[in-house]
Order: C-alpha cells, then structure tokens, then sequence
C-alpha cells in the first residue's frame, strides 16, 4: 500500500482528535479527558500538540510528493510496423513513419524530449525540436515522427532514436533505416510494402 494515504488520514484523524479534546477540555467541568493507556488530557495544550502533529503528517508527505518528478521506466521507438529495423528498396520520394513510448512511474509530471538522428553509424548528430508530454499518472504515452528520403536516386543509411531531456536523460535503442531510390521502380503503392528486417520479438 502506498504509504502516502495512509499517513495522511492518520494526521487526519489526529487533527479531528486534537481539536474535539481541546473543546471538550474547555467545556467539561473536571477539564480531564482520559485517553487510552493512562493518558488523561487536563488543559487544550496537548490537544492543539496532536492537531499540530496531524498537520505535520499531512502537509510534509504531501509536499515532499509533489515535488517528486515522474521517473522514466521506458523508452521505445520502433517503425509503424513495429520493426526495430527496416531495408527499403523504393522510389522516391518516400516517408518512414516511426512510433516511439515514453512510460513513466511513480507519478504524473511533464517530460521533454525530442527525436534526433544521424547520417550514417556514426554520422553528426541531428536533434529535433524539443516537445513535452503531460503526465497526470503513472502511464506509458505514444509519439511519432516520419522521416522522408527526397532524393531521386542513391542509397543511404540513416539511425533514429527517442531522446528523452527531463526528468534525467534517457534514449532508446536506435532503429536503422537502410533506403535505397531506385527511379526504375514505379511509383506509388506498388513500391509498398518495403523489403524489412526480421520484425521485433
């Protein structure tokens, strides 16, 4: 059980507890109110010391929770056909759509993050604009991109991964995207679908 709900209807029920013996020392004619184990209450101090116990036990988890940022338990990218990997041999122009997960735990917040890739093993890297998503929960959310081969002919290769900026840095595996332009090919649907790697398990 999350400990948080816990501590905070017990620091609610102290506040409640705190407050009715201070009342009830202040109305009764012997001012004593018996507590179990022994304890008698006999002026309002100790029931305005358990109302301000309970406020500690409500406000201090409770703050130091929302303070706490969503932790990063997952990410993924993968072609739209759920390839880690993918060969094509098409005409161009032609557009590689790319869907990636981003899973946070503990709680909800906001996580940046951005695509970038690289020309080649190796090649400079390229990043993205950066974008955010909205957590209200523990979740895993979905976003893509599409990378589009412009050139008539030629063959490259080209790496993409998910890069998240905050809370702390983590990517996913690169997926490898190895075009090749071929103006022989016709146009169109018939180029579809791509010769592509062996799919993920």
């Amino acid at each position: 059980m999350d400990p948080l709900p816990v501590l905070q209807v017990l620091g609610a029920l102290l506040i409640i507890g705190g407050i009715v013996a201070v009342f009830k020392v202040q109305s009764t004619k012997d001012s004593k109110i018996k507590l179990p184990f022994g304890v008698d209450i006999t002026t309002p101090v100790p029931g305005l010391a358990l109302a301000l116990l309970g406020v500690v036990m409500v406000y201090v988890p409770t703050t130091d929770f929302l303070k706490q940022e969503p932790t990063i338990t997952g990410v993924s990218l993968m072609t739209d056909d759920g390839y880690p990997s993918g060969q094509y041999n098409v005409r161009c122009p032609f557009s590689v759509g790319l869907t990636g997960e981003i899973s946070v735990g503990i709680k909800g917040g906001v996580v940046s993050y951005r695509f970038v890739h690289s020309q080649g093993i190796g090649g400079t890297e390229v990043a993205d604009r950066v974008q955010q998503l909205n957590f209200s929960e523990p979740d895993t959310k979905t976003v893509s991109t599409s990378v589009d081969f412009t050139f008539p002919a030629g063959e490259t290769t080209v790496m993409y991964w998910l890069e998240v900026l905050e809370p702390g840095q983590e990517k996913s595996d690169s997926v490898r995207l190895d075009m090749r332009c071929d103006l022989s090919l016709p146009p169109g649907p018939d180029t579809l679908p791509p010769d592509v790697g062996t799919p993920a398990p």
